[in-house]
């Protein structure tokens, strides 16, 4: 989080997702090309308010504890979903309220200003990698190009373009 930000305070809404497409045999929290993404979002009544989305390295305990300490005021109430890996948020200064999701189609509904932010992150990902393999093409004629996402938060995206 930048400097200048304030962080989130209130009820807060927290989940991890991942960004990156369909991964051939594997599913659930096990990835191996996909990015994992916190997202922490202020619930203002029944409407969202300020949101931080981070790219974090796993979706271990220590990860996502830390992304929380790092974006929500202490002593905020901290809305997860039943993931083990949240069970260190009252020992970190904050209250937890835990939502175990039993039927995975139910998360969004009970979860839906952290679904809707990570749903908006991944279509904007997606028209900036349309929109990135477009023009560079017709810049760069084949030569080997970076894409300008990689080490951020971006679909996966090759490493050179060809004409």
């Amino acid at each position: 989080m930048r400097q200048e930000r304030e962080a989130l305070a209130g009820p807060v809404e927290v989940d991890e997702g991942y960004v990156g497409g369909r991964e051939e045999g594997v599913s659930g929290r096990h990835v191996e090309m996909k990015s994992v993404v916190a997202v922490a979002v202020e619930v203002k009544d029944k409407s969202a308010g300020r949101l931080r989305l981070a790219k974090v390295r796993d979706a271990g305990g220590d990860t996502l504890n830390a992304f929380v300490a790092q974006n929500v005021v202490k002593d905020s109430l901290v809305k997860t979903d039943g993931s083990p890996s949240y069970s260190g948020l009252r020992e970190i200064g904050y209250r937890h309220r835990r939502r175990v999701i039993e039927d995975i189609t139910r998360a969004s509904r009970l979860f839906p200003h952290v679904h809707r932010g990570l749903s908006l992150l991944k279509r904007w990902l997606l028209a900036h990698k349309e929109r990135f393999a477009k023009t560079v093409p017709a810049r760069w004629r084949g030569r080997a190009v970076d894409c300008p996402c990689s080490g951020s938060l971006a679909v996966t995206c090759s490493n050179s373009v060809s004409a």
